[in-house]
């Protein structure tokens, strides 16, 4: 293990995927990470470093998207492609924690692959496409389609960040996105118009798994009521951050991993 974790090449007879795990539990825990433009596994040091707290009780899996993201390709079909990796990682059944696209993902998993999942932590996500982040996931897929980067990091510091964030942290955002590839691009881009077709609502009542939601209020990316749409649907959990966090919470908030911890440890029978 380098630096703390170990890289993952997973390979399937119908796609390559990336991802990284850590942790000494026993236990184990599926991270699915939001939309992205750079591959989750080159932030394997700083992911793995904000969830060591959870890595003294779990065995951490953070899985990102097959390598190559077709066009076309559905949020239902990312679902699948997580199943099958779990089954390569000799996973059977684990506790999940999906944010943003990741949230979508890790609901279809635990309606198409009930038996997968044995707690469920969901982040400022959405059931299904509502017109704030059908917006938005347009216009990000039509920035990367026209290569316009910088379009393209000017709008991830004003929807998925907090003032104090992008005060903070905002120019490392952008050097960290300023060399997007073209096929980076084009991943991308192809992830976000998967977002735009996605509905499972109708679906959640087969969730059975106990589960968590965890929003913001005026998130600007998927709406904060999006959250408490879930919440209702499932009959679970909810808890909502104020408004002085951003869409991507799970990364400002300082208490948003123990709340996790907490969940799990109460709602994961392993």
């Amino acid at each position: 293990m380098a630096n703390g974790f170990d890289l993952l090449n997973i390979k399937t007879d119908d796609f390559e995927m990336e991802g990284f795990s850590f942790g000494a539990g026993e236990k184990p825990l599926v991270i699915l990470p939001g939309l992205a433009a750079k591959s989750i596994a080159k932030s394997a040091g700083s992911v793995s470093a904000a969830y060591s707290l959870l890595a003294k009780s779990y065995k951490i899996y953070v899985l990102d998207r097959r390598l190559v993201v077709p066009e076309g390709f559905s949020v239902c079909e990312m679902a699948k492609d997580t199943a099958d990796a779990m089954r390569s990682l000799k996973i059977e059944k684990a506790a999940v924690f999906g944010a943003s696209l990741g949230g979508m993902i890790a609901q279809q998993l635990a309606v198409d692959f009930p038996e997968s999942v044995g707690a469920l932590a969901l982040g400022s996500t959405t059931s299904r496409c509502n017109p704030t982040i059908r917006k938005t996931a347009l216009a990000w897929r039509n920035a990367a389609l026209n290569k316009d980067i910088s379009g393209l990091i000017s709008s991830f510091l004003d929807k998925l960040y907090s003032e104090n964030t992008v005060r903070i942290a905002g120019e490392f955002i952008k050097q960290m996105n300023s060399d997007l590839s073209n096929d980076e691009l084009s991943r991308f881009a192809a992830q976000a118009d998967a977002i735009t077709t996605f509905d499972v609502y109708d679906r959640l009542g087969k969730i059975k798994a106990p589960t968590i939601v965890i929003g913001v209020e005026g998130d600007k990316v998927v709406t904060g009521e999006a959250s408490v749409e879930i919440a209702q649907a499932i009959d679970c959990e909810l808890y909502m951050y104020g408004r002085e966090y951003a869409h991507c919470v799970f990364d400002e908030a300082p208490d948003y991993k123990k709340r996790l911890m907490k969940f799990f440890e109460s709602n994961f029978k392993f």
